[in-house]
């Protein structure tokens, strides 16, 4: 079986080819089978319970990077997040399975408007790993147009001051300069294909 690195792997499934897809899930079943089924076995399930839980994790993996909402970075590896999808899945069945969690969920949906939602923790690492791929791709401006981009979006800074601040003539030029940078991101973002 051929080895794909993780970025290859995100490609063959934006690709929508059907070889390409099976390639890839392929990989991705045998790199992660042992500790997914370990994970199913710590949480009292047997080896049917553990592919029930690959195929529904596999699906949300691969919904999540047709959506766009899954952006690998360089940090980050495929197999921590499939990870942490199937302990999303694996709490949330046997959740659904325990009747004092039942009767608990009951007595907190009582209490609901004194106590504040808890954030999920797959939604923070999706977050961030969102944040880290957004500053990267941001990153590949120049630094002039980062700077003019952060007194518009950060310092919210009107036209005016950001031609005073950059030496431009006047707030029309300001306004050109950032018209031209955002047409520069989108162009990146589109040669990435994270817009059309």
């Amino acid at each position: 079986m051929a080895y794909f690195t993780d970025h290859e792997i995100i490609e063959m499934i934006l690709k929508e080819e059907s070889r390409s897809q099976n390639a890839a899930i392929e990989q991705l079943y045998h790199q992660n089978e042992k500790v997914i089924t370990q994970l199913v076995f710590n949480k009292g399930g047997n080896k049917s319970d553990a592919r029930d839980l690959f195929q529904d994790m596999i699906i949300i993996f691969l919904k999540k990077v047709r959506s766009g909402e899954f952006l690998l970075n360089e940090n980050a590896k495929i197999s921590t997040y499939l990870y942490a999808i199937a302990i999303n899945l694996s709490l949330k069945r046997n959740q659904s399975q325990n009747s004092s969690y039942q009767r608990n969920l009951r007595f907190l949906e009582n209490q609901d408007q004194t106590m504040p939602d808890d954030p999920d923790p797959l939604d923070l690492m999706i977050e961030k790993e969102m944040d880290m791929r957004s500053l990267e791709i941001f990153k590949m401006l120049d630094y002039n147009d980062q700077e003019l981009l952060r007194a518009f979006i950060e310092e919210k800074l009107s036209m005016e001051e950001i031609a005073v601040r950059f030496g431009y003539e006047n707030a029309d030029t300001a306004k050109n300069r950032k018209y031209r940078a955002v047409k520069k991101l989108g162009k990146i973002m589109r040669r990435l294909k994270l817009i059309d």
